[in-house]
């Protein structure tokens, strides 16, 4: 586990601005955060850990943000999902849709808008 990368940062710091939920955005701001990759194909989803937290045994995970949708330089989109498990930020999982690895990490990241 490490301190969020620059991508990581940016997806974070993206998730902040769509949440309205005052616990999550608490959770998601905090000095202790850790990330850990995921075993993903390198499409970058990662998990997310704190270091002043007990361990606990989890058992809900659910989805609480809007859905974040950006274009990897290929074009291709890809979406990001913010879980929580048991009430606390437990990963942000990648989904590019072509299932390719991420070429360069967007910068710039948008709510979902449904059509």
């Amino acid at each position: 586990m490490d301190a969020p990368n620059i991508d990581q940062k940016i997806l974070l710091n993206a998730f902040r601005h769509e949440c309205k939920a005052p616990e999550i955005l608490g959770y998601l701001s905090r000095n202790d955060l850790l990330t850990e990759k995921l075993d993903d194909g390198d499409m970058g989803s990662f998990e997310i850990h704190f270091k002043n937290l007990p361990k606990n045994v989890f058992f809900e995970t659910k989805k609480v943000a809007p859905t974040l949708v950006a274009n990897d330089s290929d074009n291709v989109p890809i979406f990001a999902t913010l879980f929580l498990r048991n009430g606390i930020p437990s990963s942000i999982e990648l989904w590019k849709v072509d299932f390719s690895p991420v070429l360069t990490f967007p910068r710039e990241w948008k709510a979902e808008t449904v059509f």
